[in-house]
């Protein structure tokens, strides 16, 4: 709806500096890969009063939430570009945080995926306003109606159209629009500042069946019961009063307009400013945050009060410490150079310090770059009068592992350099594997860590990767004895020690244990202990492939030794082990996770098919809140070193897994061998 048919804007116009939330709108950006956010953000940009400020332009959107900040009269307005791949859902929770609204952008002629569906769900998780904007106009298979009439039966019956497209007079191009609420047509063939222009009968008897489902709508989600009343009696309703109580339903997310847009030559851009700055909330509309004592006792509730306690959190931060921290204030005012408290998740509270290097304030509401903060992304920042911590829930787990190896650093140093990147980035862990000294990067797709890679890379910092080994184990499968002998010649004298061990199986997860049953005269009870540290240290380094023995119990059964110390008895303990291995049948165990497989219900036969393909065994399904299918399932962590990525492969991307170590079992030959 162009300013012209909405009757003007309902905010002050003007220029001055952000001191008031009211005139400050964090709108997050949201839809699927390749749907045209970016090029609308552009688009939305080209119309501001004023320049337009990427507050963070060294960060592309295609990887993390990215914020341009336009001004449209006396409001400011922080567009959050959020990542629309699947493997970036941390950094578009982030966004999805810090805003107050979606523009949820739709690709006309595309349909729509389940991936675009788990967007939406993330959106109706956080309650959030939400205006769908159809971009793609120009696209041959592009149906606005078909694409609109989806969005009502995937995503939700309470997205309503608000303007349908007229054509060139070749039929090749968008290059209008007609609301539906206002019965105006927007002439956009001179450029994005619309003529308006009266429809002829044809238009409004185009319209009318669209139209009548819009007032509908409108009056049904309106708090005055009167003006359904006086619709039904045949009253005439006003565009004026429509398009209020249409703001008002937008600002409580009871309806989605959806607008037909292009970035690009401008329609409909107009329509989705004044959606942004009257329909949808300012920071000081919508809930804030929970807040506790650092000490996660509870805290009195936070308002979004530039006169508050001063409360904020880092969006995201940069590898530099102390660097570059995006931040989005909740309560309070942030001034330049001022000493604040850091708060992160499970750490104690640090000082940090703001640099002078802005010249106004950070107020209640908004999102601005701050340099000098020693920060990581999620931690909450507020000051030492008054410390306080945002709650918030923990990041998606990743399931994606790549092993690093590097000839340029120490390990050490490699792994100074991975804590701060999951400081920068909470969705990825690392650790080093003891089984196999493997280092681990643990990420949440193959994209997530090509970008990690080539951002170590930016640093300097050389790495390579390498298959991921399994942390096998061993065990015998049945009792045996076995002898190590150590003969050594000293002075034309042989001089030996020698052990008889019996090796027995246990149950999982009992260990290894030592018996002796030697007495002093055998063996001192001093060479007891080298023969035990000698059994010890060869199940620990391995049998079979160098696989670690477990769950064994070692009975010392005889020995002696004559003028020889602890060093040879251990290495009769040691040859013991290996005589005993002969004939006790080594068995290798690998590791078992229970997999849980939450995907939408039509893919979960797919789903439990593979699982069995994988050797897993399914035991169970259910459902959860939104009718997905919840599989759950014990399979060998060998099948899933890159299940992340065929899941969602197999699934159209609406598949997510989490999973958890629960034991160790035999591996079959055919996948041992």
């Amino acid at each position: 709806m162009s300013q012209e048919s909405r009757g003007g804007s309902s905010r002050p116009n003007g220029s001055t500096p952000v001191t008031d939330p009211m005139n400050i709108r964090n709108i997050a950006v949201v839809g699927a890969a390749g749907s045209g956010k970016t090029t609308l953000i552009a688009g939305l940009s080209a119309t501001a009063e004023g320049t337009s400020v990427p507050l963070d332009p060294d960060r592309p959107g295609s990887t993390e939430s990215a914020v341009t900040r336009v001004r449209f009269g006396n409001v400011t307005v922080n567009l959050i570009d959020t990542p629309g791949h699947p493997d970036f859902i941390g950094a578009r929770r982030a966004g999805l945080r810090a805003a107050d609204a979606v523009l949820f952008v739709v690709a006309a002629g595309r349909g729509l995926d389940l991936a675009a569906q788990q967007l939406w769900e993330d959106c109706v998780h956080d309650d959030l306003p939400r205006v769908v904007a159809v971009t793609h106009l120009d696209d041959p298979r592009a149906d606005v109606d078909e694409t609109i009439a989806l969005c009502r039966r995937l995503f939700d019956d309470a997205v309503v159209s608000t303007h349908l497209p007229l054509l060139d007079d070749d039929g090749d191009a968008v290059a209008g629009l007609i609301g539906l609420a206002d019965q105006k047509i927007l002439d956009y063939s001179s450029g994005p500042r619309p003529v308006v222009v009266e429809p002829e009968a044809v238009h409004l008897e185009g319209i009318a069946e669209a139209r009548e489902s819009l007032v509908a709508a409108i009056l049904s989600d309106s708090d005055d019961e009167s003006l359904m009343d006086r619709y039904i009696d045949g009253d005439h309703i006003g565009s004026g009063v429509l398009i209020a109580e249409l703001d008002a339903a937008v600002a409580r997310a009871g309806l989605h307009p959806a607008v037909p847009v292009d970035g690009t030559t401008g329609v409909g851009l107009d329509i989705l400013r004044d959606l942004i700055v009257d329909a949808c909330p300012s920071p000081v509309e919508r809930p804030m945050p929970t807040v506790t004592e650092p000490s996660g006792d509870a805290s009195e509730p936070l308002a979004c009060d530039p006169a508050g306690p001063v409360v904020a959190e880092v969006l995201t931060t940069t590898m530099e410490v102390p660097g570059v921290s995006l931040l989005r204030v909740y309560s309070g005012t942030l001034r330049p150079g001022e000493t604040v408290i850091i708060c992160g998740a499970g750490a104690t509270p640090s000082v940090s310090c703001t640099e002078p290097d802005h010249d106004d304030d950070l107020v209640a509401g908004d999102i601005r770059p701050i340099t000098g903060l020693v920060a990581a992304t999620g931690d909450t920042v507020s000051t030492q009068s008054r410390p306080l911590r945002l709650e918030h829930p923990p990041p998606p787990e990743p399931q994606f592992p790549v092993a690093l190896v590097t000839d340029q650093l120490d390990e050490d140093t490699l792994a100074a350099v991975l804590t701060r990147l999951t400081a920068i980035d909470p969705t990825m862990r690392w650790e080093h594997v003891d089984e196999t000294g493997q280092l681990l990067l643990w990420c949440m797709g193959d994209r997530h860590a090509e970008v990690t890679l080539d951002r170590l890379r930016l640093q300097g910092i050389a790495v390579d990767t390498v298959p991921v080994e399994v942390a096998l184990r061993a065990t015998f499968g049945k009792p045996a004895n076995g002898t190590g002998r150590v003969v050594r010649q000293t002075a034309g004298h042989d001089e030996f020690a020698w052990c008889r061990i019996e090796v027995e199986p246990l149950g999982e997860g009992e260990g290894v244990e030592f018996v002796s049953l030697v007495d002093d005269q055998a063996i001192p009870a001093g060479l007891v202990t080298a023969v035990e540290a000698g059994v010890r240290d060869r199940l620990a380094h391995g049998l079979a492939g160098g696989r670690p023995v477990v769950d064994v119990k070692i009975t010392l059964l005889d020995g002696e030794g004559s003028s020889v110390g602890s060093t040879e008895f251990a290495a009769a303990g040691a040859l013991a082990v290996e005589d005993a291995a002969l004939t006790g049948e080594p068995t290798l165990l690998e590791p078992i996770d229970h997999v849980t497989v939450t995907v939408a219900d039509g893919y979960a036969r797919i789903v439990r098919s593979d699982l069995s393909q994988r050797r897993g065994r399914v035991v169970g399904t259910d459902t959860d809140e939104h009718d997905r299918a919840v599989i759950h399932a014990e399979v060998p962590t060998t099948e899933l070193r890159n299940y992340a990525i065929e899941l969602r492969e197999m699934t159209a991307g609406s598949g997510w897994f989490r999973r958890r170590l629960i034991h160790h079992q035999p591996m079959p030959s055919p996948v041992d061998d």
